[in-house]
């Protein structure tokens, strides 16, 4: 397994992670999977209150070292007011049973509460040893900034945003660059472009 360096963090995570986006249809064989995955090195684990599989993800990693795991969740914009930061986080805590995650991240923008509000909640999860690390998704370079410049302690880790071979909008947007040249990791999902978008395409 590969392993590369997330961002400023300092962190190695495995260049492959698990993503549990629709996870749920088979929940047994979906945690027989995430275990498999982690037995052979892969060490990172993506989830959101959203995807509803932070549960099915704590059952996977039960047992497992925890330190040995780099476990990423997601608030939903519709929570992005600071009580319910705090409240969201720590309802995936729960699910997930563990007492803190290396990474979590606001889902979407909504530009509908001040991000300054978001990201003190996020700040205070990190002084409470909640979380250790704050990342955004689906961000634009604008809104990585704002985000940026609301922060008073920390400073936002990684973008998680869709990249793949033929979803490459990203580049025309110049986030690779910007998040490079600011230390901050470029997670992509749906790397495959869902499957069923290769298949499309090759008929």
């Amino acid at each position: 397994m590969l392993y590369s360096e997330f961002g400023r963090t300092g962190e190695k995570v495995s260049s492959i992670g698990i993503g549990t986006w629709k996870l749920g249809k088979d929940p047994r064989a979906e945690t027989e999977a995430i275990k498999y995955a982690i037995s052979n090195g892969v060490n990172f684990i993506d989830t959101a209150e959203m995807y509803g599989t932070e549960g099915l993800v704590g059952t996977a990693i039960k047992g497992v070292d925890r330190d040995s795991l780099f476990i990423a969740t997601k608030v939903s914009p519709h929570n992005f007011h600071y009580a319910d930061v705090i409240k969201s986080c720590n309802a995936s805590l729960s699910k997930l049973g563990t007492s803190y995650v290396d990474l979590y991240q606001l889902h979407w923008p909504n530009h509908s509460v001040p991000i300054s509000e978001t990201m003190s909640a996020m700040e205070k999860l990190v002084d409470e040893g909640k979380v250790r690390h704050i990342g955004v998704s689906n961000f634009s370079i604008r809104e990585m900034q704002d985000a940026q410049a609301s922060m008073k302690k920390y400073d936002i880790s990684s973008n998680q945003v869709e990249y793949s071979v033929f979803v490459r909008t990203i580049e025309d947007e110049g986030i690779p660059e910007y998040c490079s040249k600011n230390r901050m990791a470029v997670i992509a999902y749906s790397p495959l472009a869902r499957g069923g978008d290769i298949q499309e395409r090759q008929h």
